[in-house]
């Protein structure tokens, strides 16, 4: 009678464990946690989390006041509230995996053409409103659907582990960027004497020392 009542609903089944470990040592299912959580890993913490090291070399770099470059992060928290449920639609429509896909590449363009501002803050502007209306797409709402079809007895686990990754980025991604901030008088190094460094290697004017 239950599968009857699935077959009747078209709910998609969810994977047995117990069938699934006659056939290898290793539930699947913890894979897709594993890459959930990597996944999770490089996204909200490089935009989110990681803000506040980058504040004072955004200020230097266009020429803006500490409240002009914190509105670019508001902006971008608000893109994210109101593209939320538009990410839940197209889910619901076209599956977690065409959203999550085409969203991790878009989200990986935009922060890659961030070498591309020019010194106005309204581009800084579109490019956190950019980051805001796709880190959704590649956010815990997507992987948790895709975690939930593949788990049943031991959901909650699978989701806490999936969330573990936000959590390490949190702890990682700063420092990391910090890290890379304070290193960046090795670059001068290599500069040529006779030619000006980018801004971006110009250490003394970020404070670093």
């Amino acid at each position: 009678m239950p599968d009857i009542a699935l077959q009747s609903s078209g709910a998609r089944p969810v994977p047995s464990q117990d069938s699934n470990r006659k056939h290898r040592s290793v539930f699947y299912g913890w894979w897709v946690v594993l890459a959930a959580a990597v996944g999770l890993f490089w996204g909200a913490p490089i935009t989110v989390f990681s803000f506040s090291v980058f504040l004072k070399p955004l200020m230097h770099d266009f020429h803006a006041g500490r409240g002009q470059i914190s509105l670019g992060y508001t902006l971008g928290a608000i893109a994210g509230a109101v593209s939320a449920p538009t990410i839940g639609w197209l889910m619901d429509r076209y599956g977690a995996r065409k959203v999550i896909l085409p969203a991790t590449a878009m989200f990986g363009a935009v922060l890659l053409l961030a070498r591309t501002l020019s010194p106005s803050i309204w581009q800084f502007y579109i490019f956190y409103v950019s980051l805001g209306l796709l880190v959704h797409g590649a956010g815990p709402v997507p992987y948790g659907s895709v975690i939930s079809h593949w788990f049943d007895r031991r959901r909650g686990l699978a989701l806490g582990l999936m969330m573990f990754g936000i959590g390490s980025g949190a702890m990682v991604m700063p420092s990391l960027a910090q890290h890379l901030i304070t290193r960046l008088w090795l670059a001068q190094l290599v500069c040529d004497s006779r030619f000006r460094c980018p801004a971006y290697l110009d250490t003394d004017s970020h404070g670093v020392s």
